[in-house]
């Protein structure tokens, strides 16, 4: 049993690329038309969640700065995914919120991803499942938790 828990983070860093390139494989249809990137798609999951948001808070999850999050809105404003409004707290602060366009792939790319995990885990028997969704909700929290403390 040692020996397994030593080579732990081996065989994660082995297997979690595979599962990776799997659902990512199975969104990809969205991708297709060129449309649409990968960030694109994590604003708009984001906004999604969140709601209208700033800037900062946009770039943020990109990890990009404000005026690269910036051009990237600018195209999804054009391309009528999202669009700029005033914050009714404080007319100063802009926020980006999803337009219906946004809110109709943000549903899309949801029910590709369940879809993907689903499949994905069809071979695990029920109870496999609810661990194993167990063990990722408590790597989730640990996660959430510790960025909040930095």
């Amino acid at each position: 049993m040692l020996e397994e828990v030593r080579d732990f983070g081996e065989e994660i860093a082995k297997i979690m690329p595979l599962l990776l390139r799997e659902v990512t494989s199975k969104k990809a249809t969205i991708f297709t038309s060129g449309e649409i990137t990968v960030a694109h798609i994590a604003i708009i999951e984001y906004l999604s969640e969140k709601g209208a948001s700033s800037m900062g808070d946009i770039a943020k999850i990109l990890n990009l700065s404000v005026s690269a999050a910036t051009s990237v809105i600018d195209k999804m404003i054009d391309m009528k995914f999202v669009h700029r409004k005033r914050s009714d707290k404080d007319r100063r602060v802009v926020l980006v919120a999803l337009d219906k366009k946004g809110q109709e792939t943000a549903k899309k790319t949801m029910q590709g991803r369940k879809n993907a995990f689903n499949d994905l885990f069809s071979c695990l028997e029920d109870n496999e499942k609810v661990e194993y969704l167990r063990l990722l909700t408590k790597i989730h929290d640990y996660i959430r938790n510790r960025d909040e403390e930095k």
